[in-house]
């Protein structure tokens, strides 16, 4: 197992309506990871900081690193745009070279630009040369296949980054294809930054042994980070070789609050703010009983009155014993509006 001898990095991956400065806020209650990394912000002839974007910069709780996620095809574009991120005080910025969403591959960027390693470097290598901002990379090992993922990773190498972030899946494999960190071990070997690992890593538990299996410097979690706030400071304990806090259904149920306090202040209407939750309550609930009736019952709310029931029948009912570490099998999320 890792020891504290050595430095270990932990980052809370972007997610899609997630990553937003409320959410974010909540870790300072929970145990921070070491840096965040927002939602993608498309950068293209005519872009703008976006205004959450701003929001994260200029109010932000934390004082750990923030990570702006850039997602484009034109390196002016990314030296124009990180340029502004540095005067509002980003820590630096992150390239998105992996998105799975079909309706950004087909722009020829996110995980698209894996079949074209050229178009990489150029983005890198303009930002290298005209930013002052920190750069990382979040990668998946290929589109279809690893044919590039040589190339790729000896072309990040040729830059000083920051770190690199590999979500050991293909991007045609989304997230339903078996995550390979035999991928995450080589780049490894081969990278002089720091490598984090990505991909199905639902407890600290599962971190630590990503880790000490891999040899990587850290770990980026996404919606475990959703279902687990405490995930963070759980993996820092383990390597720390401290005590490990439990988390009791009685933790989850304050943390809803406030995620519904960020729902209250993100959407006015009901119906938005029940929407928002559930978009929460997916990944919660597949820790929640493992024959899924939280989750079924959570789906068919349509009022916050409903789904305020149905989180006292469920979850407030039981008190201090232990949740589940880690989703239940089979136990899918599912989209927040139904």
């Amino acid at each position: 197992m890792p020891t504290s001898q050595k430095k270990f990095f932990t980052a809370l991956a972007p997610m899609r309506d997630i990553t937003n400065r409320q959410f974010c806020d909540l870790f300072t209650n929970y145990g921070e990871p070491d840096f965040y990394v927002t939602e993608f912000l498309r950068v293209h002839l005519t872009s703008k900081i976006d205004t959450n974007i701003e929001d994260f910069l200029l109010n932000r709780q934390s004082k750990n690193p923030i990570f702006i996620q850039l997602l484009g095809h034109e390196p002016n574009e990314f030296v124009r745009i990180a340029e502004q991120l540095a005067h509002l005080g980003a820590s630096g910025i992150d390239l998105n070279f992996g998105c799975p969403m079909p309706k950004i591959c087909k722009k020829g960027t996110g995980g698209m630009l894996l079949t074209e390693p050229a178009a990489i470097e150029r983005i890198v290598s303009a930002l290298k040369e005209n930013s002052r901002l920190p750069i990382s990379a979040k990668i998946r090992i290929g589109f279809s296949d690893d044919s590039n993922f040589d190339e790729i990773l000896r072309i990040l190498n040729k830059y000083d980054l920051f770190c690199v972030t590999v979500h050991a899946r293909t991007v045609r494999g989304l997230y339903r294809e078996p995550v390979n960190y035999e991928y995450v071990k080589y780049a490894k070997e081969l990278l002089n930054c720091p490598v984090l690992a990505n991909g199905e890593i639902n407890s600290a538990e599962q971190a630590i042994n990503v880790i000490h299996s891999t040899g990587c410097d850290g770990v980026m979690i996404g919606r475990a980070a959703i279902r687990n706030p405490y995930i963070f400071s759980q993996i820092k304990s383990l390597i720390q070789r401290k005590p490990v806090q439990q988390v009791t259904f009685q933790n989850i149920e304050h943390y809803i609050d406030h995620l519904m306090q960020i729902a209250e202040n993100s959407v006015h209407n009901e119906q938005s703010q029940v929407c928002l939750m559930k978009k929460y309550l997916n990944f919660i609930g597949q820790s929640i009983d493992e024959n899924g009736e939280f989750l079924y019952h959570m789906r068919r709310t349509s009022s916050k009155s409903e789904l305020i029931q149905v989180i006292k029948n469920y979850i407030s009912a039981m008190g201090q014993r232990l949740l589940h570490d880690g989703p239940y099998p089979n136990l899918l999320a599912r989209p927040n509006c139904e």
